[in-house]
């Protein structure tokens, strides 16, 4: 998934949140705020087919203080992939 640009928030932020809950991924590079280019759609599907699939919508919170739906952390090919091994496929997006 590319790094997209977050919408407002602080300087440094990034690695505020790393610092809290990951510490096992690598730092991010973290492009510039943007209040436009950081809004952004994220639809993940399955590789193999399927209609009507439940959708499940994940909404990144963060109150403008960190984060961003772009980050690896809320990349949601895994749980696509799990809901798939499970042979129950879903769609999954999220925004931010």
């Amino acid at each position: 998934m590319k790094s997209r640009p977050p919408v407002v928030i602080p300087a440094e932020s990034a690695k505020m949140e790393m610092g809290f809950i990951q510490k096992e991924i690598s730092e991010l590079n973290v492009p510039e705020m943007s209040d436009v280019n950081g809004l952004n759609l994220n639809v993940t599907v399955p590789l193999e087919g399927g209609e009507n699939l439940p959708v499940l919508v994940y909404i990144h919170g963060g109150g403008f203080t960190f984060g961003s739906s772009s980050y690896p952390h809320y990349d949601q090919s895994k749980v696509v992939e799990l809901s798939v091994i499970m042979n129950q496929p879903i769609v999954a997006i999220n925004f931010k």
